[in-house]
C-alpha cells in the first residue's frame, strides 16, 4: 500500500487564501492610487512663490483689461466716442505684522485684490478701490493700517502700527 501525503487542515487553506487575496487587493489599490495621483496632476505640481503669483495675476485677462469673450447684443451709438478702460498695472503684495494685502493700480486708483489677516488679527476694510485704499488689521494688542496708493501706476504701501493700551 502507498502512503498518502499529509493533508493540510481546511481552515489553514482558507486563511492562506484570504491573506493572499488581501495582499493582492492592497497592491492593486496602492498601484491605482499612485497612478491616479501622478496621472492627473503629473510631476509638475508645485507651490508657486510670490513673484510667480504676481506675474500670473498681472497677465490675467482681468488685470490687463482684455475681454475674455465677445460682447453680446448689438452696438449702440453714443454722443461721444468710447474711451478704452484704464489698464491695470502689475499686482503687488505687501506684508505687515497684521497681515498681507495684494493690490494693483487701475489708472490712478488703487484696488485691493485680496487680503489675509495674520493669526490673532481681524480685518476692517473701509474702501477697496479709490485714490487711497486702507485696510486695517486689528488685534487685542495692536492695530496695523496699510494704506495703498498708486505712484506712476505702481501700487505702494504705507504701514502704520499702533499699540493698544
Amino acid at each position: 500500500m502507498s502512503e498518502r501525503p499529509p493533508r493540510l487542515p481546511r481552515g489553514l487553506l482558507v486563511a492562506a487564501g484570504w491573506i493572499g487575496a488581501a495582499v493582492v487587493a492592497a497592491a492593486v489599490t496602492l498601484a491605482a492610487v499612485s497612478s491616479i495621483g501622478s496621472g492627473i496632476f503629473g510631476d509638475s505640481t508645485r507651490t508657486l512663490d510670490q513673484s510667480e503669483i504676481a506675474a500670473a495675476l498681472a497677465s490675467s485677462p482681468a488685470a490687463t483689461g482684455q475681454q475674455t469673450s465677445p460682447p453680446t447684443g448689438s452696438p449702440t451709438a453714443t454722443g461721444s466716442p468710447a474711451s478704452d478702460p484704464p489698464v491695470a498695472s502689475a499686482t503687488q503684495a505687501f506684508h505687515s505684522a497684521g497681515g498681507s494685502v495684494v493690490a494693483r493700480c487701475i489708472g490712478r486708483d488703487a484696488q485691493v485684490v485680496t487680503w489675509t489677516a495674520a493669526q490673532g488679527f481681524r480685518v476692517e476694510a473701509e474702501n477697496q478701490q479709490g485714490h487711497d485704499v486702507e485696510i486695517e488689521f486689528e488685534s487685542d494688542e495692536r492695530d496695523v493700517r496699510v494704506k495703498i496708493t498708486c505712484v506712476d501706476g505702481v501700487p505702494t504701501a504705507e504701514v502704520d502700527e499702533d499699540e493698544d493700551d
